[in-house]
């Protein structure tokens, strides 16, 4: 009986070596099981978050660009503005020298040639000025002082009608075509 006591012993060692040695592998298998899915989960969750920063990225990289676009936009309409003040002052510190006016005066006699007598209403300041100089002007002019006209621009009346050459309504005008080009239009 010793004998068959130690065979069922050595047969109960070798049967929980075996349920050892079998729930080894099935803690095993269950480990790595969980591992694949636990890593399955997580990069679900990295994807999802990956997506969730990229449309947040996307979002950023359009309102950029909408910032950028308007501020752009800015830049030209302050630039416009800024040429047009140069050119404002540029003209204006030319427009009332003698020359200048005197210029502007033959021009305006040239290309009214049809009209039979002209009158030319400028400021007063400008008449002077004309007047300080001896050079005859065409026979069919008569100038005329007018303190509603800006110094540096005239009116011109003929029997064709009212010619506005104030230096503000063509600096106007310069205006409006600068801004209808940066609009996109054609001045």
């Amino acid at each position: 009986m010793v004998k068959e006591v130690a065979e069922q012993k050595a047969q109960l060692l070798l049967s929980k070596k075996k349920l050892d040695d079998d729930a080894a592998a099935v803690l095993k298998d269950a480990e790595r099981r969980g591992l694949a899915q636990g890593m399955e989960k997580g990069e679900r969750e990295a994807l999802t978050l990956v997506a969730r920063k990229i449309e947040v990225l996307v979002s950023l990289a359009d309102a950029v660009e909408t910032s950028r676009a308007h501020a752009l936009g800015q830049a030209e309409d302050m630039l416009v503005e800024i040429a047009h003040a140069a050119v404002c002052r540029m003209v204006g510190a030319t427009a009332a020298s003698r020359d200048t006016l005197q210029d502007m005066v033959r021009t305006i006699a040239r290309d009214e040639h049809a009209a039979k007598q002209l009158r030319i209403r400028m400021h007063p300041q400008d008449l002077a000025t004309l007047q300080d100089n001896d050079t005859p002007l065409d026979a069919r002019i008569t100038l005329q002082a007018d303190s509603a006209v800006e110094i540096g621009g005239c009116m011109v009346d003929s029997d064709k009608g009212t010619l506005d050459a104030r230096l503000e309504t063509q600096l106007s005008r310069l205006g409006e075509a600068l801004l209808a080009v940066r609009n996109g239009g054609t001045a």
